[in-house]
């Protein structure tokens, strides 16, 4: 799908009451029901994404240790085993929090709009930690250690791991994570700026051209799958919509047919 084609006008879309752009119902108590009717899913997704954050956390972490006699600078060995307590706090909060949204008195008395800020909100706040946590590069320049983590012949510092994670993280969340697109287009804005930011206000290992690259790349692959959401949002409300027309239409059928009898009895009289 073109990406000038995805705020297009669709009759069968516009037809439905389906707003053009949020994709949100026109008529807000359908939007509550769709909300609601996504509830599950919704909680169930996100336990699951965060079940995969913590699996892969937990692998990386077990492939990830350092010696001291490793590095040659004790600064350097500091910063690696920070970066290591950093991760261990990322996938210790993912882990509570799958309890807490498996409490039902924890999940089940906020309303969705509400559960989707919260669940954005973390997500994005996982995102900004996350360079800090994977590539030593930034948190040493944060801490003005570059001059010294060059020296280190134990590590190769390119984007490549920051931006597999990113990219990582806003797949699972975009495939597992029944979120509305009008929340989450926020998570999609706010990943390709902060690694904007980070490559080109900090300063990327890779160079200002590699950098802009990726910027490119990057926000390709984000766009692609903002543009997969949008389409399965789609297909979801459209099918929301075929059900409830179905269903009034029976209510409205077995009313009728309910009439019957008595109508019936009252000629005969």
């Amino acid at each position: 799908m073109p990406t000038w084609s995805l705020f297009a006008q669709d009759p069968a879309i516009l037809k439905l009451g389906i707003l053009r752009v949020s994709l949100r119902f026109a008529e807000p108590q359908r939007e509550q029901g769709f909300c609601e009717n996504q509830r599950d899913k919704l909680l169930s997704g996100f336990v699951g994404c965060l079940a995969m954050f913590v699996l892969v956390g937990a692998v990386t972490l077990g492939l990830s240790r350092w010696d001291k006699s490793d590095f040659h600078q004790e600064q350097v060995y500091l910063l690696a085993m920070g970066q290591q307590i950093g991760t261990a706090c990322i996938l210790a909060l993912c882990l509570g929090c799958a309890i807490l949204a498996k409490i039902p008195c924890a999940s089940r008395f906020v309303s969705i709009p509400v559960l989707e800020l919260l669940m954005v909100a973390f997500f994005i706040a996982t995102l900004v930690a996350i360079p800090f946590t994977v590539s030593m590069w930034y948190g040493a320049k944060v801490q003005g250690l570059v001059s010294i983590i060059i020296d280190e012949p134990l590590f190769a510092y390119t984007d490549t791991s920051t931006l597999l994670v990113l990219d990582g993280i806003i797949t699972i969340v975009h495939t597992m994570v029944p979120i509305r697109w009008c929340v989450l287009w926020t998570l999609d804005l706010t990943s390709v700026i902060l690694y904007t930011t980070l490559a080109l206000g900090l300063g990327s290992p890779e160079g200002r051209s590699a950098t802009i690259r990726h910027v490119v790349l990057f926000a390709g692959l984000v766009m692609g799958a903002a543009a997969g959401k949008r389409s399965l949002e789609k297909g979801e409300r459209q099918a929301f919509s075929l059900v409830l027309a179905e269903k009034t239409r029976r209510f409205e059928a077995e009313f009728k047919l309910s009439q019957v009898p008595s109508s019936v009895s009252s000629t005969r009289e």
